[in-house]
């Protein structure tokens, strides 16, 4: 902030981005608390009595209110991500490992090893974080033409075509099948050797979780703006995980 650029490039105006500062770290969550995992999935524990949980939180709103995110984060864009870090006017940002080759491609003169790796430290985090979801195709299940989606599919899933993916896709630098060759750079493959502890994002651990995902932006925005603390956030977390488990008619949710 002393060098004129604004920490940290968080947009909110689109509703999803600010959300993955808190499930991303649910690893940390676990180390922290050990078998958390397991007692929210099956209603013997809550994220409102997480005290992990509301540290990352607090550190999250403590992290507006002194600036980090600049004064317009709260209408800032995605779509600005790519730009705004290659003009050096924002020095971070909560990123894919393939944003460097975005920025790059987006702004003359930048390089991709410009930029380089850390984890998310809140609440003392040190574990890098896989989400398990990929570029993914669904066939609608009334659909006359299942068989025909299935044949597209078995084409898109052929080894040749897959790594075609991977070559041509600026957003892509590795998908989850095995015998690809990884768009990895040397920087990347440092960050990803970096930390000994991996492991996969809360929304990918925790049922009735990542289909709130927006609410759960709401909320967040309610807190930059004071309107909720971080306990509302997460007991609210806690009251749609119930509504949801409930519809489901899941038994570890008595009715």
């Amino acid at each position: 902030m002393a060098s004129g650029a604004t920490p940290i490039y968080e947009p909110v105006s689109d509703g999803w981005h600010h959300v993955l500062w808190f499930p991303d770290l649910g690893l940390v969550y676990e180390k922290t608390t050990p078998g958390l995992t397991d007692k929210l999935n099956t209603n013997k524990g809550t994220f409102a009595d997480s005290a992990v949980m509301e540290k990352a939180i607090t550190q999250l709103q403590e992290m507006a209110k002194l600036g980090f995110f600049g004064k317009n984060f709260l209408s800032d864009s995605t779509a600005d991500l790519d730009k705004n870090l290659g003009s050096g006017k924002y020095a971070m940002a909560l990123a894919q490992l393939s944003e460097p080759d975005l920025i790059a491609k987006a702004v003359p003169g930048i390089t991709a090893d410009t930029f380089g790796f850390f984890i998310p430290p809140l609440a003392d985090n040190q574990i890098i974080d896989y989400n398990p979801a990929a570029p993914s195709k669904f066939i609608y299940s009334g659909s006359k033409y299942i068989q025909e989606a299935k044949d597209y599919f078995k084409y898109l899933t052929k080894q040749e075509n897959l790594q075609f993916t991977v070559d041509t896709d600026t957003t892509v630098v590795s998908l989850g099948f095995t015998g690809l060759k990884d768009k990895f750079s040397t920087a990347v493959k440092e960050f990803i050797a970096s930390s000994p502890e991996k492991g996969t994002v809360y929304q990918a651990q925790i049922k009735y979780l990542n289909p709130q995902w927006m609410d759960i932006g709401k909320d967040l925005t309610a807190m930059f703006t004071t309107s909720l603390s971080p306990k509302d956030v997460l007991k609210n977390i806690d009251k749609r995980r119930a509504e949801q488990a409930k519809a489901a008619k899941d038994p570890a949710w008595p009715n």
